[in-house]
């Protein structure tokens, strides 16, 4: 049945804060053409998700159900066009058992759309597991001390920061108190030897409370021995989401804010967070990244791809291109510069994959692509990561998809438990 992607228009609405009146538009028209379908009034269905198309043309909801539409009123080159551009972001097998799509089953062209999601599918890993956590931590954002050989993963769910041996042993970094909620993205100064962190008040975490929707901040730390050294809030009536980080050599920290959305400043001299660049066109700011001569960033939006500014001058002027579709750099979460490549965990994608792309010299094209992971079960929701030498770390499956409608988690035993991995990156 082809209504399977309708519980993702909700979500889409929750992380990418649609504007009002465009939400109310889709919202108007998707529940139209939903109802006309029940009916068996296809050429209804049709109109209306036309319209919700010429509003959000690369959601995989509206896009699924406008291909359907195509289908059942007998444009099957418009069906079968729609769901190539589809399946380059979301390979679902699901499309070949769907009876709106019969008639498109005995076209060469369906049968190449069969090929195509089944090369989608490949299983590739290339990853080891290096440690698991267990229990309801919910792990999200990840740094790394060589000299220690210690992991630091902070912890949507209960709000605080652990150290993490290779060994498995859990021990507590920073504790959850009035300082934080959900802690995300991490970072190490190693320099200084200080760790800086995210925090955002999501109702993911256990003490959540509804007054403190839209708050955020910035910490920072004294590595070696845990205190809380600086905090760096936003007192303004805009909502935000401080979801990822990166630091420069000179110890100065960039910070991307899903919600407003916008991109941030400071360092640890400082006693405010600065506005770098804001970008109202953007959907959901995640993953942070600096060029190698940390003259420019590197980050995403979640829907349009990976974007390259100059700090100098951080107006958008351009998306990174990619070299097959732009649609492949949808979905990325934690995003990370090594010798002229970017490498990227896309956790919103069907199936979800690890990549390195090679870019151009110019850093405005990817030229090549390498899977470090796809379509592996295990990787259920990989987040954040970080690079250690020639070596990534990341967060291999994340519990997300566990928490019910309350935003509660189930027993611990009913949770896998959390792996880091580890792989060798490629250095050309």
């Amino acid at each position: 049945m082809m209504l399977k992607f309708t519980s993702s228009l909700l979500l889409f609405y929750t992380i990418l804060q649609v504007a009002v009146a465009q939400e109310k538009d889709l919202n108007f028209y998707y529940s139209e053409g939903i109802a006309a379908y029940k009916k068996n009034d296809f050429s209804t269905f049709l109109e209306n998700f036309e319209q919700a198309y010429k509003i959000r043309h690369d959601h995989p909801t509206i896009m699924y159900n406008l291909a359907a539409a195509y289908a059942l009123n007998h444009q099957e080159n418009k069906s079968l066009a729609l769901l190539n551009e589809l399946i380059t972001f979301r390979a679902d097998s699901s499309i070949l058992s769907d009876p709106d799509f019969e008639i498109l089953h005995q076209t060469q062209d369906f049968t190449d759309l069969t090929n195509k999601i089944a090369h989608q599918n490949t299983l590739i890993n290339l990853t080891k597991e290096v440690t698991t956590v267990q229990g309801k931590y919910h792990p999200e954002g990840i740094a790394y001390d060589a000299k220690k050989n210690t992991f630091y993963i902070s912890s949507i769910r209960k709000g605080l920061i652990l150290k993490v041996d290779r060994n498995g042993e859990v021990s507590t970094f920073y504790n959850a108190n009035k300082n934080t909620w959900s802690v995300s993205g991490l970072a190490i100064d190693k320099k200084r030897n200080r760790l800086w962190a995210c925090t955002v008040a999501t109702p993911n975490f256990e003490n959540y409370k509804k007054e403190d929707e839209g708050k955020s901040a910035i910490l920072c730390f004294n590595l070696a021995n845990g205190d809380l050294l600086k905090r760096y809030d936003i007192q303004d009536e805009n909502q935000h989401w401080f979801g990822d980080l990166t630091i420069n050599k000179l110890g100065k920290v960039y910070i991307t804010d899903s919600s407003f959305p916008a991109i941030y400043q400071t360092e640890f001299e400082a006693d405010s967070l600065q506005l770098l660049a804001q970008y109202p066109e953007l959907k959901s700011l995640q993953g942070i990244a600096l060029s190698s001569n940390e003259k420019s960033l590197y980050f995403v939006d979640y829907v349009k791809g990976i974007l390259k500014v100059d700090i100098a001058k951080p107006e958008l002027t351009y998306l990174v291109k990619h070299h097959m579709h732009p649609y492949h750099l949808k979905g990325i979460d934690g995003l990370y510069f090594y010798k002229n490549t970017l490498v990227a965990i896309q956790n919103g994608v069907k199936p979800i994959r690890v990549c390195q792309f090679q870019i151009n010299k110019a850093g405005t094209e990817i030229v090549n692509t390498q899977l470090l992971v796809n379509a592996d079960p295990k990787f259920n929701e990989p987040t954040l990561g970080t690079i250690s030498k020639s070596k990534f770390y990341f967060i291999a499956n994340s519990p997300w998809g566990l928490y019910n409608k309350d935003f509660a988690l189930p027993e611990d035993d009913k949770i896998p438990e959390t792996m880091i991995v580890e792989t060798l990156l490629n250095k050309k």
